[in-house]
């Protein structure tokens, strides 16, 4: 990665992360997010996957939102970034960052001779937390990708 693109990068990883922790997300949503199109998404996802794991929940919901609407071409960092998720949505105790996962995930779910049953017991195990949880009222008011996961 050339040092101009890497400083480009970070730098929209800092307003990513800025205006989570801020909960700024307006911000995210209607012009942050667009940004992420004018990056690389191989480079992008390596940048964010070292944040899947993060204490805050806001860090790891930026970085699933983030990576939904990356464009990962690179086969190696598509399964590191699936298989960050999969953890994510099956196990994430906040409700917002195990559904972005899930987002991911069914966005995913096309690469089925990579991971696609993978995948789709990933889903099965989030849905039934999300329902277990009483979670699906508050996950499809906040992110409509999920409503007909639950219908």
């Amino acid at each position: 990665m050339e040092k101009g693109e890497r400083i480009l990068n970070q730098n929209l990883v800092k307003r990513l992360f800025d205006a989570a922790c801020d909960e700024d997300w307006d911000l995210i949503d209607n012009n942050l997010i667009l940004e992420l199109s004018k990056v690389d998404g191989n480079k992008m996802a390596e940048e964010l996957l070292v944040f899947a794991q993060d204490d805050n929940p806001n860090i790891r919901d930026i970085v699933a939102t983030s990576l939904t609407v990356l464009k990962i071409t690179d086969k190696q960092i598509r399964r590191e970034a699936i298989d960050k998720m999969i953890v994510m949505a099956t196990e994430d105790e906040e409700i917002f960052p195990a559904g972005r996962a899930a987002v991911f995930l069914l966005k995913n779910r096309r690469y089925v001779n990579l991971v696609g049953p993978i995948i789709n017991d990933a889903v099965g195990i989030f849905k039934e937390r999300a329902q277990k949880n009483d979670w699906v009222e508050g996950l499809e008011d906040n992110i409509p990708q999920l409503k007909k996961l639950f219908k």
